[in-house]
């Protein structure tokens, strides 16, 4: 039914269609009357309105960007990828991937080597250095031909010299005639004078300077092995834990031997010499006797060397003293005696 005359509430439709029409830089327009819902297609009106500086205008567009059916450039290409083949003058783009053709780079002079590149991936170079094909200032040698100054300084735990066959030969002068080695434990070197061949040690420990030598023989390469000490050295004592042996030698100065330390001769340690601290001993274990040989005569006294206990000479007398005194002398017919015979018992007189 209609209602006339008045206005309803609600209603499904409006009794007129309306348009809805789009101005100023917009156009399009609908018809509704309430039905359902529309649609309303607006369009932008060309040069309508104006925009900020990230967009162009199609005259600032075409001086800016290329055009993709083929501008010809003038200045430099950037772009993170190109996708597709580069022509005309590309061989002098400020960057690419790789290289069109791979170059080889190639050392000269005293080292040798080569290698392949593209500039697609790093590379690494294989290189050869001449032997003898250049010097050091500061060199180890094995040419006892060669001279130099300086010294060599390695921070490495091992220093290595001779690991093929043969011998090798350390000659060390310093150019003033002292033909030294030295293990310094101290930065610097002390002074050194005299005109002396030496192996030294320096160091600025407070408890002085040490060397051990250490041999071992039948080791295995990578096998740890423990070395027997042949040597140590201290600043006053060299300790010798085996044998010394000596052909030929001879001692220049004192051998000092401390208390229960046995001075041992033959093969099998027959005569023993000692001082257990309290007491001394010389102690003949072998076989056979013991002689004491001399080539003119034989005393004995007391420590100091201010007192005489007894004489032997060679075809002479034997005397025998008390207090350094004589008191009985051998004779060719029997004996001499100085002084009182006290006897405990018979004494039997010939004449």
């Amino acid at each position: 039914a209609q209602i006339s005359g008045g206005t309803a509430a609600t209603a499904d439709t409006w009794t007129t269609a309306r348009t809805i029409t789009l101005g100023g830089d917009l156009s399009g327009n609908v018809s509704i009357d309430g039905s359902s819902n529309v649609t309303l297609t607006a369009t932008v009106l060309d040069n309508s309105h104006n925009h900020d500086s990230r967009y162009y205008t199609e005259a600032e567009s075409d001086a800016r960007f290329a055009n993709v059916t083929g501008d010809t450039f003038t200045g430099n290409v950037t772009a993170p990828t190109f996708i597709g083949a580069l022509s005309g003058n590309a061989s002098t783009a400020s960057s690419a991937a790789k290289l069109t053709t791979p170059r080889i780079i190639t050392l000269s002079g005293e080292v040798t080597g080569n290698v392949v590149f593209d500039g697609s991936s790093d590379v690494t170079m294989n290189t050869t250095v001449f032997s003898d094909g250049h010097m050091h200032s500061n060199y180890i040698t094995n040419n006892a031909d060669d001279t130099g100054t300086g010294s060599y300084t390695t921070t490495g735990t091992f220093w290595k010299i001779g690991q093929g066959s043969g011998s090798v030969t350390m000659n060390v002068n310093d150019g003033g005639g002292h033909a030294s080695l030295a293990f310094n434990h101290h930065q610097t070197l002390p002074d050194q004078n005299g005109n002396s061949g030496r192996i030294t040690v320096n160091t600025d420990s407070v408890g002085g300077a040490t060397m051990d030598l250490q041999l071992k023989s039948n080791v295995t390469s990578g096998v740890s092995a423990a070395l027997t000490s042949a040597l140590s050295l201290t600043e006053t004592t060299a300790t010798f834990p085996g044998t010394i042996s000596s052909v030929g030698g001879s001692f220049t100065g004192n051998l000092n031997l401390g208390d229960n330390n046995s001075l041992y001769l033959g093969a099998g340690n027959d005569l023993q010499i000692v001082h257990n601290g309290t007491h001394s001993y010389i102690a003949d274990s072998g076989t056979g006797n013991l002689y004491i040989q001399t080539s003119a005569g034989l005393i004995v006294q007391n420590s100091a060397g201010t007192e005489t206990m007894a004489t032997f000479t060679e075809n002479g007398s034997v005397d025998l003293y008390f207090d350094n005194s004589s008191k009985l002398s051998t004779t060719t017919t029997g004996i001499a005696v100085t002084g009182e015979i006290t006897a405990t018992g018979d004494v039997t007189a010939y004449f």
